[in-house]
């Protein structure tokens, strides 16, 4: 993995100074949202699995679990460095694919706009299914059904993606790696309407109860105009 790359992109948009009317908060917040709703009460403590710049991992520690935020990029998770200290979110600098923890730590992960950006992003999988206790969850957001363009370098010639993408992926391609690993799925569903992106754009609205349930509503109804995928699966 490319650490350096990961280092560079914490400089760029920063959702804790973001405004609740802009569009990168309420892209990423759709996505948070939608995985607490999915966090069961009964369980001690979440994996947050390529946890950058660690909104979620703050959001996860609100709700009284015990959090751990692991990334790549120490640079990501100095950013976040105090909130994690005040809310006792501890703080691994690691891969994705192969951490350091002992098999079964953990109830539950999450792993939020991660696996599109790993070559061998079935050992995501694998890594989350080991250390998954029993009937532990495991939940993934993903770009859905993304169109993966290139640019081309103006200095050497070679061609990427903006966001470093690798992948694209719909619900039966995850679905399946997912089941490959031993997981069950138990609820897949698509998010951010491409439609109320546009309204929000243009007017601005500030997000909160009426714009997620509209987006979810849209996404129900038209899934192939939406830009997120998000999967919950139980070992």
């Amino acid at each position: 993995m490319n650490t350096q790359y990961y280092e560079a992109i914490a400089n760029r948009r920063n959702i804790w100074k973001a405004d609740q009317r802009s569009d990168l908060y309420y892209q990423e917040l759709i996505r948070y949202d939608a995985i607490l709703q999915n966090l069961p009460k009964t369980i001690r403590n979440v994996l947050d699995l390529g946890c950058g710049d660690g909104y979620l991992s703050w959001l996860i520690a609100q709700k009284g679990y015990r959090v751990i935020g692991l990334d790549l990029s120490s640079k990501r998770l100095k950013k976040f460095g105090k909130v994690a200290q005040k809310r006792e979110i501890s703080q691994v600098i690691g891969d994705v694919t192969r951490t350091c923890f002992a098999d079964e730590s953990f109830d539950q992960i999450v792993c939020s706009e991660v696996m599109e950006h790993i070559q061998n992003y079935q050992n995501v999988v694998s890594e989350a299914y080991r250390l998954l206790r029993f009937e532990g969850r495991f939940i993934v957001t993903v770009p859905y059904k993304e169109k993966l363009r290139t640019i081309l370098c103006p200095h050497c010639q070679a061609s990427f993606h903006e966001h470093g993408h690798l992948h694209s992926f719909d619900k039966d391609k995850l679905s399946s790696v997912l089941k490959d690993a031993g997981f069950t799925v138990l609820t897949a569903m698509t998010l951010r309407h491409k439609l109320l992106v546009h309204l929000q754009y243009h007017t601005k609205m500030k997000y909160g109860f009426v714009l997620r349930n509209m987006d979810r509503l849209f996404s129900t109804v038209s899934p192939n105009f939406t830009i997120y995928l998000i999967i919950v699966a139980q070992k």
